[in-house]
Order: C-alpha cells, then structure tokens, then sequence
C-alpha cells in the first residue's frame, strides 16, 4: 500500500513539473530576438518561380549586421552574413541557372501536448509496473474471495463475481427473447398487419415492439411461473446448485417449444444434425430444437399473416377497378382505400380479434 502511494505521489508531483520546464525551455529558445532587434529589407532579387534572394539589415543590441536570405515558398535560408560596413555595394549574385538553395535540415519544436503526452505515458508506465510488481508479490489481505463456500447446496460465489455472471446472462436474454418464446411469431404479424393496413408509420415500430413484449410475457407467463417455482426458488434456498436450476429451468421451456414445433421440421433439423432415428423430440438437444421452433413460428406467423391481407386486398381491388372505370388514373388507389381499411378493421373489433387468435393460436 505504502509503494502504491508513493508511485501515485511521484506521479502528480511529476505532472505538476513538468510543465514549468516546458516553459522554461520554450522561454529559452524564444530569447533570441527578444531584446529589442530591429530589421529591415534592402533589396530583393527574383531569381526563379517562387524563388527569391533578399538582403535584410539586423540591428541588434547596437551590433549591425547584414543577412543575404534565399526565399523559396517552402522555406527560408540564410545564404551569407556580413557585417553592415560591408553592405554598401550590396551582394554579388549569382546567374539564375547557376544559383540552387541548400537544403539544410528543418528545426522544429516538438509542441508542448507532445511532451506532455510523452511524460504522462511514460509516468503511467512506471506507475503500472509498480503496481503489477506489488501485485505479484503477493494478494493484499484484504482482497475479496472469488468462491465463498462449498457446500452440499453447490459452490457460493463472491458477489462481484455473481454480479458479473448476471450481466453476462443479461447479454443472452435478447437471444433467448427471440428464439425461445413467441415474440417472433407476434411481432411478425403485427408488421403484415401494418403494410395489409398501408400506413407507413402507424402504429410505430416502438408500439409494434412493446406490445408485442407484453403479449409475449402473457402468453409465457404459465411457463415462466413453472421456471420461477421450480428452479429459481430452490436455487435461491440454497437447495439446488446452479447447474440443476438450469436443468429444471430447461423443461417447462422444453415443453412450450415441443408443443408449438412442427414434427416435418423438427425431423429436418435431426436429419441435419445426423441425430439417430430413435431420438425424440422430448430428448433432443437444444441445437436441434431451437432452429425447428423458430421454422415452426416463422411459417405459422406467415399464414396469419395471408388471412390478414385477404380481406384488405379484396377492398384494394375494389378501389382500383373503382377508379379505372372513372377514369382516374392520376389518383392513388392506395389513398383512397386507406380511409375503407380503416373503418372495416374498426368496425370489425380487429384488435381483439387479432390479439385473441394470436394468444389461442399458442398451444399451452
């Protein structure tokens, strides 16, 4: 504890100096110049594209100086120096053919965020090796245990660990929604009831998906209530270990499955599986029996689906031949049945007859 603290003060200590010497090194470095210099151009002779030869006068601190300066767009180098008694006649040139610039390496700074960045990962660095060395040389008293007790009712795990295994099966809880319960087959009717309907956006996807939620939770809530009674319950007494709560968990979900699967597909996904002919269903593996419940839901949703557009495409027929024989043409059959679909699915019930055919179509 005590090397951790002094890794960590180290550190802050570190980052607080670290920038003063920046500034006391960019201070340095910005001297030059800094005490009143004074300059200005003599004369300047073009001597290519984009390329110059200027002579520039320096005053500084009383000392008087001469700079012949070759000026490219990219850069600027300093060709001669001569004092200033010996600038009257001014610098001899060179042709223009003959004279080339020399290329002398560009002197940056390395800004002041780079340095900082340097010396903080370096800092961090140090400070995790240190850390790590005081790590491996052994745990802290005070470190929470990964297993807590073993025991005749399974092993009892710390509660961070037990916190990361719940939110690890939270990650699969969207798998389990879609392939295990009757959301599919819900959610996927209510969207053919949408474009039967020919609204766009009404009722939104956000409806479509919460109600289709709820109804999945009250058609499952049998099965669920079994899950709940016997395997979580005895797990939370302590009387069954997690592995048997599983196993008791599985077989009211087993159940629900078997009940809505179709025997041509469950017999499709054996043969696929190279599954022996003397399995049944009841003892199949969940690889095989997931993938044929959700074939079974798909199929099921899709002849719900063609009851539903039966009638609404019989009123869009109607509209179309409506408007042909009046000659208009130019006018949306699709908006002009829109109003009658809406009123036949009002004056229908359809909402209860919908959401009660779609819990009686489950077998429970």
């Amino acid at each position: 504890m005590t090397q951790t603290l002094l890794v960590v003060v180290l550190f802050v200590g570190a980052m607080a100096l670290l920038p003063w010497l920046l500034r006391r090194v960019q201070q340095r470095q910005g001297a030059v110049g800094a005490g009143g210099a004074a300059s200005r151009v003599l004369a300047q002779v073009a001597v290519g594209p984009q390329q110059r030869v200027v002579t520039v006068e320096v005053n500084t601190e009383g000392q008087r100086a001469v700079l012949v300066l070759g000026v490219t767009a990219q850069q600027i180098q300093c060709l001669h120096v001569m004092p200033a008694a010996n600038a009257a006649p001014g610098p001899r040139l060179r042709s223009r053919a003959r004279w080339r610039p020399r290329s002398r390496p560009c002197r940056t700074r390395m800004p002041m965020r780079r340095l900082l960045r340097a010396g903080s990962g370096l800092l961090l660095a140090l400070a995790a090796g240190a850390v790590w060395a005081q790590g491996a040389s052994g745990a802290a008293p005070g470190a929470l245990p990964l297993v807590v007790g073993t025991g005749s009712g399974g092993t009892s795990y710390s509660v961070p660990i037990q916190t990361l295994l719940f939110f690890t099966a939270l990650s699969f809880l969207p798998a389990v929604l879609l392939l295990m319960t009757g959301f599919t087959r819900i959610v996927i009717v209510l969207s053919l009831l949408r474009q039967a309907l020919g609204t766009q956006s009404a009722p939104p996807n956000q409806v479509i998906i919460g109600l289709s939620l709820f109804l999945t939770l009250f058609v499952m809530g049998p099965t669920l209530d079994r899950v709940y009674q016997e395997a979580y319950v005895p797990y939370t007494k302590n009387t069954l270990s997690f592995e048997q709560a599983l196993e008791k968990a599985e077989v009211p979900m087993r159940g629900f499955m078997l009940k809505q699967t179709r025997q041509s597909d469950f017999a499709l996904f054996a043969r696929l599986a190279k599954l022996d002919a003397g399995v049944a269903a009841e003892t199949a593996p969940l690889r095989v029996l997931v993938p044929a419940f959700v074939t079974s839901e798909l199929k099921t949703a899709f002849q719900i689906g063609f009851m539903i557009f039966i009638p609404f495409l019989v009123i869009d027929m109607v509209v179309s031949s409506i408007l042909m024989s009046l000659g208009m043409m130019m006018l949306s059959p699709v908006l002009v049945a829109l109003p009658f679909k809406l009123m036949l699915f009002v004056l229908a019930d359809g909402w209860n007859l919908l959401i009660g055919s779609l819990a009686a179509s489950f077998a429970t």
